[in-house]
């Protein structure tokens, strides 16, 4: 079955350009940093922390460095890095907000039988773990997150090389959103692969950690936008000329450094402990009332099949979001949020 569309229908959410919100965890670590900034205690600088988030992405194979790291840049600023009427592909199901915003700004088009024209939506199958085929055409951008912000499927490392060959070959840009990359166990960075510098940009959204209003876009060193022609650009030009240097609040930076410490790293490792126990309790009623699932282990969320989900004190502390109808049989599918109790 091939997921034909996806429209978020965000509860209470007020339309579709505005993202889900719901309670995920913040460690003490990060909380008592909170608190001691508020009582005026010297928050860390902008260089410490990406000196800080550098080494944390080193860790997980990403040889970049703290100057390519711009704190304060939202997903939906990258506007700039292509021309209008490039394609735009992205695959779904994924949220929705980033796209509605580009087609504003005029760099897609409107919206005519369900879909925005000059979007090429990339579907998945449930058969394959909902993993995407290549574009039918040559987009100028491809947005894609690690793991998925609907399904929860993650990019294995073969995946992530693929896509970096293909972005390599077809001279556009890739946007990896690794908001929620944290809450994998093993969560490779796409600069791991050999020539993702010069075509990937990484975007984070901290409100995953709860600290939302964080953000920020690696830009390495070697990233080339536009490539495709004559007006290819270096990343100290996109840096310089597009992304600026946007007011961060001291608040939140004082939040990720603590996060980031030795202390936050290994609470957090806890976090995800109870997160993998909680999803098997999930897991396990699931299986056995054969709704099939999908989704990592230590994700706060999974992706379901929705018909007849039981009732079941498992999903006492859980909120189910569900989408439009997707298949041709009418099936539906959902995410399942594991909140916070």
């Amino acid at each position: 079955m091939q997921l034909k569309k996806t429209i978020w229908r965000l509860r209470a959410q007020g339309g579709y350009d505005r993202p889900p919100v719901w309670r995920l965890p913040t460690t003490k670590t990060v909380t008592g940093a909170l608190s001691q900034t508020i009582q005026g205690a010297p928050a860390p600088s902008l260089t410490a922390l990406q000196e800080a988030f550098a080494a944390y992405l080193q860790r997980h194979g990403a040889a970049v460095t703290p100057a390519a790291i711009r704190f304060g840049i939202r997903k939906e600023e990258l506007a700039t890095l292509w021309e209008a009427g490039h394609i735009f592909a992205v695959t779904e199901p994924d949220e929705l907000t980033v796209f509605d915003r580009q087609v504003a700004e005029g760099h897609t088009g409107d919206w005519d039988s369900g879909y925005y024209r000059g979007v090429e939506y990339i579907s998945g199958f449930d058969e394959i773990d909902w993993r995407i085929g290549l574009p039918a055409h040559e987009p100028g951008l491809l947005y894609i997150a690690q793991p998925s912000l609907a399904t929860g499927v993650a990019l294995t490392a073969r995946d992530q090389l693929r896509w970096v060959r293909y972005a390599e070959q077809s001279g556009l840009t890739l946007i990896a959103d690794a908001s929620f990359a944290p809450y994998l166990r093993e969560a490779q960075s796409f600069y791991a692969i050999d020539g993702a510098a010069a075509c990937v940009l990484t975007v984070y959204d901290f409100a995953a950690l709860g600290l939302p209003g964080l953000t920020a876009v690696v830009v390495p060193d070697e990233f080339v936008a536009d490539r495709s022609d004559q007006h290819a650009y270096p990343a100290a030009d996109v840096v310089r000329k597009y992304l600026g240097a946007p007011d961060v609040s001291p608040l939140l930076l004082a939040g990720l450094h603590a996060w980031l410490s030795d202390a936050g790293q290994t609470e957090w490792s806890a976090i995800l402990e109870a997160y993998a126990a909680r999803q098997k309790t999930v897991r396990d009623e699931l299986t056995a009332s054969g709704i099939p699932y999908w989704g990592e282990p230590t994700l706060p969320y999974l992706w379901l099949a929705a018909q007849d989900l039981p009732k079941h004190e498992a999903f006492a502390a859980t909120e189910l979001v569900a989408g439009e109808v997707y298949g041709g049989a009418g099936e539906t599918f959902a995410q399942l949020r594991l909140t916070q109790a």
